[in-house]
């Protein structure tokens, strides 16, 4: 057991982030089994963010069986947001599969812009034959000519 303070708000984030680099499953499968704190939240998304990194389709093939909703929203806009930078596409294809039209549209807004920065006409190119909301496109276009 961890004693309650400083080192334990660092110590289990950092153990599940540096597990999920070699056991993805059980490292995210244990942080979600941690008592609901601050310190089981930050050990889930470091989890989920480092199996994004390492290995994305594992992760999505993972989070498409679970159940629909909530968490598995907050999985993939973590992920969606790793993959923004690298695998621009990917992300989307990621963001598509959000149930919850206010997370969809704050991952399909964050990952566009990272890739937008990275290579904006391609991100461009993809938004012009995309389906977003009006809404979604003013956001995105917000400010550019």
């Amino acid at each position: 057991r961890f004693p309650q303070g400083d080192t334990r708000s660092s110590a289990i984030p950092a153990l599940a982030q540096s597990w999920a680099g070699s056991e993805p499953v059980k490292a995210v499968e244990w942080s979600l089994s941690l008592p609901d704190s601050e310190e089981k939240t930050e050990a889930i998304d470091e989890s989920i963010r480092t199996w994004a990194a390492l290995s994305p389709v594992e992760l999505a093939a993972w989070v498409g069986k679970q159940p629909s909703g909530g968490q598995a929203d907050h999985f993939r806009k973590l992920a969606s947001g790793v993959l923004a930078d690298d695998q621009p596409e990917d992300a989307m294809r990621m963001i598509a599969r959000i149930s919850d039209p206010g997370i969809h549209d704050d991952a399909l807004i964050h990952a566009w812009r990272i890739w937008s920065q990275n290579d904006p006409e391609t991100a461009q190119t993809w938004l012009g034959s995309a389906n977003v909301s009006p809404e979604v496109n003013a956001r995105l276009t917000k400010g550019k000519k």
